[in-house]
C-alpha cells in the first residue's frame, strides 16, 4: 500500500468538520513524518496544519487471517495514535517550540484505509534553515558559531524540561532575521517515556540521525547527546556547502571534512571551532560528545569573542 498524499481537498473537508473559514491554503515541504500546510483563515490569522500519519504500512504473514489482519491493524493505529499524541502533549511544555493554537487538542482524520492525526501550531515566520539565505550564500563561522548557541541553548531548554527532540534537520529548522528556530516538536520525547512506546518504529531522519538511534533497544535511555549529533553535521554544512551532497558516510568523515574546514578557513579561531566544538559535536560515539550542555554554552561563547 502506498503512502498517501493529504491534499488541498482533505484539509478544505477538515475546516469544514470543525466550522472554520479560510482564505487560502499553502502547501509546505514534507517535514519529516508531517505534512505540513499553511492556512490563512478569514480574520487574518496564519497557522500551521499538520497532518500525521499513523497508518500501519507493515506486510503481515500470507497465514494470517481477515480477522487477524483487522486486529492488528487496528492495534498498529491505536499505538502509533496514542505515542504521537503522547509526545505532542509532552511539547506544549516546553517554551522555545510551537504551541498549539485554533483546535482544542489533537483531531483524526480517516481517508479511506489510511489514518492522521492533525493540528494546529503557531507559525513562526521565515523559513526552513535549508531554503533560507543561510543555506543559499556562502557563510563564515561567526554565522556557525551564532547558529550552535542559539540551537544549544534550545537543545538545554527542552532537556531541562525533560524532552529530547531526535530528528533535528534543516528542515526541522526556522530561520528569519538572525534567529534560528526549532520546529516539529511532536518527536520529543521523555527519557520515562521512551519505554512505553508501543511500537518500535525508527523515529528520526537517517541522514541525520545519530548512531544509537539506529541501534534503538527496548530500554534505551535518550538524553540531549541524541540531539548534538546532528547539529554538528548542520553545522558543517552550513559553512561547507559541498558537504550537503555528500553521502552519510562522507559527511560523518570528520578526516575528510576537516580538510576541507581547513582550506576554507585556517584561522586559529576556525580551527579551535573545528576541533574544540565540531568534532565533540558530530562524534560517533555518544559517550565522546559533550556531556554538559553550559559547559558547552561557555566554550563557544569564549569562541565568539
Amino acid at each position: 500500500m502506498n503512502k498517501y498524499s493529504v491534499s488541498d481537498s482533505d484539509v478544505l473537508e477538515v475546516l469544514q468538520i470543525n466550522k472554520l473559514s479560510t482564505e487560502s491554503i499553502r502547501k509546505l515541504p514534507r517535514s519529516g513524518q508531517r505534512q505540513v500546510f499553511e492556512v490563512m483563515f478569514r480574520n487574518g490569522q496564519s497557522s500551521i496544519l499538520k497532518f500525521i500519519d499513523v497508518t500501519p504500512y507493515n506486510v503481515y504473514e500470507d497465514d494470517i487471517s481477515v480477522d487477524e489482519f483487522h486486529q492488528e491493524r487496528a492495534y498498529e493505529i491505536d499505538a502509533r495514535s496514542k505515542r504521537i499524541v503522547r509526545e505532542l502533549e509532552a511539547a506544549k511544555k516546553c517554551s522555545v517550540l510551537p504551541q498549539l493554537e485554533i483546535l482544542n487538542g489533537y483531531k483524526f482524520y480517516v481517508k479511506d484505509q489510511y489514518h492522521f492525526i492533525y493540528y494546529f501550531e503557531t507559525k513562526f515566520e521565515g523559513n526552513t534553515l535549508n531554503d533560507s539565505d543561510v543555506y543559499r550564500t556562502d557563510q563564515g563561522i561567526e554565522v556557525v558559531i551564532d547558529f550552535l548557541l542559539q540551537m544549544v541553548k534550545q537543545v538545554k531548554v527542552m532537556y531541562d524540561a525533560g524532552y529530547i527532540h531526535r530528528d533535528l534537520t534543516p528542515r526541522n529548522i526556522i530561520y528569519h532575521n538572525g534567529i534560528f528556530k526549532i520546529i516539529d516538536a511532536g518527536l520529543i520525547k521523555t527519557n520515562e517515556e521512551e519505554k512505553l512506546t508501543g511500537t518500535k518504529a525508527i523515529i528520526g531522519t537517517p541522514y541525520y540521525m545519530a548512531p544509537e538511534q539506529e541501534r534503538r533497544t527496548s530500554d534505551y535511555t535518550w538524553d540531549f547527546r541524541t540531539d548534538l549529533f546532528p547539529l554538528g553535521l548542520i553545522a558543517i554544512e552550513i559553512f561547507l556547502p559541498r558537504t550537503r551532497h555528500f553521502g552519510s558516510d562522507q559527511i560523518r568523515d570528520l578526516h575528510q571534512v576537516v580538510s576541507l574546514w581547513k582550506k576554507k578557513d585556517s584561522s586559529a579561531k576556525s580551527i579551535t571551532l573545528f576541533s574544540k566544538i565540531i568534532t565533540r559535536l558530530a562524534a560517533e560515539q555518544r559517550h565522546k560528545r559533550w556531556s554538559n550542555l553550559s559547559e558547552l554554552i561557555i566554550a563557544l561563547e569564549e569562541i565568539s569573542q
